[in-house]
């Protein structure tokens, strides 16, 4: 009924606007008209009724209705118009929002839904609400109902008990392999992370449950008897390996060296430590026995080279045997190579390690066949030189006795060192003699401490076109010069220099320098560490010098030069007929006593650019020698005390002087031998020969 009159008051100013606009208006529930609206005659009589013109808007009542009065539906209201909005579906929605639990959804998205499920029903409950309207909050629920987000329940029941499980492992951390330990506990803090997380879903707490399940089941206990392995390893370090094979003490110290380190490795599992004892003693057991030693002498141990198929005087090369059994030598024990009479040949150089002695007697001689290679070197058990630094290659060397022999060298244009000694310690050289070499040093120490040179003999020097300089020993420096050019090639370069060499008892025949050293640095810096700067307390005694024949007047130069050397002692040597008797350059702490400068032609005793020592050259120089007169004059700087010879006579002095003047008994004549002795005071005697002019100057 509300609805009808509702109608009827938005329809009624309608009809009557187009009434007095002269437009036919169809209303609902009326006959269509012909022409114009007209309203029915009180008469009942057909046909049209002119409505007149009036100049007023005369209000004008409705026609009276021909239909029926509506009837009422059950329930009191009008029957439905036609137009009325269709909410069906809208009710069905509003239902099934309203049916909804509330608790089974996010409070978020059931939010959303409240507020279109209230405003759907102001909608449908609303007389007014438009097709629009009903569309709209339609959509609007259904869009709600399907955002809803379920709250879903989560089983986190066999998470919590893996993660109980791995607590308690945990707390038993030593017995797991460190892997094994990191791994689960990164495992289960991710875990209880997602346990705790109250946004994780199904799929994350399964993922973090099979990740720490499998990472439990896979954690590795470390090893808790490794007993046997230990026996193993002590009985693998007892077993003397220079007394087998190569071969098999290999295996051994290979195994042996596996099984130390799973025996120090703390996350070692048990199947690896029981492993690596089968292993090392699977090569302990296959060991074989090499040449035996034929005497053993508390931890020495002595071979013979024959016994390794070294064969005296054949001609062949013995290199082979001999570094076979060289190489028996170790850190753990010393050994002494024998080498008995005979002539053995080697085609390349032998190396020597530490705790060697080559112990040759009088009768043996090692010969080089091959002149473009060292004949004996230090190295380290695999024959290499480097990397080492300091005095860490070698030590506790010994070469004794014998004959060390560079072979032909009359048409050698190659310079190599017999025998080259670098970056060790403890070494002696005694009793042999080393000759036949070629341009260079018989004997090299680069980089050497504590060492000693005695009783040796050094002769056979060949000439090289430019080499007059030559030691027959060298004291050297590992090291460099500004151009790159090394100074001890073969041995690293790290500025190690020599210290506490003692040569003593030694004889030099024939070479350009018995003992000497020609490189220092230009600035006498300490370079490169505490191992490097200038040769230091070097102690050269009791050795000879001596130039055997006229054909090397010209070429021995000096019997010692020194440059470059901090406590330098000189004492007791004898210097004959080399140029210069002893040269000392660029040093300090120096000594010199008690030495035998014979017959040097250019000087005796050379003091140039050294600390504390004036710079002086010392001998004895004849200035003035007249034909038919009976003055001689000489200069002897230094020396105190001495004569000269001549024609039978001698003229001694007795103090040091500027110029010495001798009152001869007879005229001097030409060619008039003369011999010149003194002595300074410290005991240094200096010897020359001189012959006046054979003709007027």
């Amino acid at each position: 009924m509300r609805l009808h009159k509702e109608i009827s008051r938005i329809l009624i100013p309608i009809l009557i606007f187009s009434l007095i606009m002269g437009t036919p208006v169809q209303a609902a529930g009326m006959a269509p008209a012909s022409g114009n609206l007209v309203p029915p005659s009180n008469t009942g009589t057909s046909g049209n009724t002119e409505i007149p013109d009036t100049p007023d808007n005369t209000e004008t009542s409705n026609p009276p209705s021909t239909e029926e009065p509506p009837k009422e539906n059950e329930d009191g209201d009008d029957n439905p118009d036609t137009n009325v909005v269709d909410k069906t579906v809208l009710k069905e929605q509003i239902e099934i929002a309203s049916a909804l639990n509330k608790e089974d959804y996010t409070a978020e998205s059931y939010e959303e839904l409240e507020k279109a499920l209230t405003a759907a029903k102001t909608v449908y409950e609303s007389d007014l609400a438009d097709e629009a309207s009903v569309i709209e909050a339609t959509d609007n629920l259904k869009k709600a109902i399907s955002s809803l987000q379920l709250i879903i329940t989560i089983d986190k029941s066999l998470l919590k008990g893996l993660i109980d499980q791995a607590e308690l492992l945990i707390q038993d951390k030593n017995s797991y392999v460190t892997t094994s330990y990191e791994s689960l506990t990164a495992s289960l803090t991710l875990a209880k992370a997602v346990y705790g997380n109250e946004n994780s879903d199904q799929t994350a707490v399964d993922n973090a449950a099979n990740s720490l399940k499998t990472i439990i089941e896979s954690m590795k206990f470390r090893a808790k008897d490794k007993t046997g392995l230990k026996q193993s390893i002590n009985a693998a370090l007892n077993i003397k390996g220079w007394l087998y094979t190569k071969s098999t003490y290999k295996k051994v110290t290979t195994a042996l060296t596996s099984a130390q380190t799973i025996y120090n490795n703390i996350d070692a599992v048990q199947e690896e430590v029981n492993d690596q004892k089968a292993k090392l003693d699977k090569a302990v057991a296959g060991l074989k026995k090499d040449v035996q030693p034929y005497k053993i002498s508390g931890n020495t141990y002595y071979y013979d080279i024959r016994a390794f198929g070294a064969v005296p005087n054949d001609k062949t090369s013995d290199k082979t045997a001999i570094q076979a059994a060289l190489d028996k030598a170790g850190e753990d024990h010393k050994i002494v190579v024998t080498v008995y009479g005979g002539l053995y040949y080697i085609g390349s150089t032998l190396c020597i390690q530490s705790n060697t002695t080559i112990q040759m007697d009088s009768a043996s001689t090692i010969r080089r066949s091959k002149t473009s290679v060292n004949m004996l070197k230090v190295t380290d058990a695999a024959h290499k030189t480097t990397p080492y630094y300091g005095y860490t290659l070698g030590h506790d060397i010994t070469i004794t006795g014998g004959t060390w022999d560079g072979g032909d060298i009359s048409k050698t244009t190659v310079e190599k060192n017999l025998i080259y000694i670098g970056h060790s310690q403890n070494v002696t050289v005694s009793n042999t003699t080393i000759k036949n070499c070629y341009g260079t040093h018989a004997l090299e120490f680069a980089g050497v401490i504590n060492s000693t040179i005695k009783k040796c003999t050094f002769t056979g020097f060949r000439y090289a076109p430019d080499r007059f300089t030559a030691e027959a020993v060298q004291l050297d420096i590992c090291d460099k010069d500004s151009s790159g050019a090394e100074w001890t090639p073969g041995y690293t370069m790290d500025g190690t220099t020599c210290k506490n060499i003692t040569l003593s008892n030694n004889t030099f025949i024939d070479y350009p320098r018995g003992i000497g050293c020609h490189h220092v640095y230009s600035d006498g810096r300490n370079k490169n560490g505490a191992n490097s700067g200038p040769y230091e307390n070097i102690t050269i005694s009791k050795n000879k010098f001596k130039r055997s024949s006229a054909s090397t007047q010209s070429l021995c130069s000096s019997g010692i030069f020194i440059m470059g050397a901090k406590k330098i002692t000189i004492s007791s040597n004898t210097v004959d007929r080399y140029a210069y008797g002893i040269w000392v350059k660029r040093s300090s702490g120096i000594t010199l006593k008690n030495n035998k400068l014979k017959y040097n032609s250019n000087a005796n005793i050379i003091y140039s650019g050294n600390t504390g020592v004036k710079d002086a050259i010392i001998k004895f120089t004849v200035t003035q020698d007249k034909y038919k007169t009976k003055t001689l004059k000489y200069t002897c700087p230094t020396i105190k005390k001495g004569y000269v010879k001549t024609a039978g006579k001698t003229y001694r002095f007795k103090k040091a002087a500027s110029t010495h003047t001798a009152k001869l008994k007879k005229t001097i004549k030409r060619n008039q031998k003369m011999t010149f002795y003194g002595q300074d005071a410290k005991g240094n005697k200096f010897y020359r020969i001189y012959y006046t002019p054979k003709k007027s100057k």
